[in-house]
């Protein structure tokens, strides 16, 4: 098994979380509305292996 380094893991401030936390809520409170399209997972798994 290989060790971690902090550099393959960037860490993100206080501010950068909240901001990603709050982007998250906005969309899926859009989601919810109706007025925004999720992706399921097996989409986002599909757009990795592109």
């Amino acid at each position: 098994m290989s060790a971690v380094l902090e550099d393959d893991f960037p860490c993100m401030t206080k501010e950068e979380i909240l901001a990603h936390f709050d982007q998250a809520c906005k969309e899926l409170k859009l989601n919810l509305e109706g007025k925004l399209e999720l992706s399921s997972a097996e989409e986002l798994l599909q757009n990795l292996e592109d």
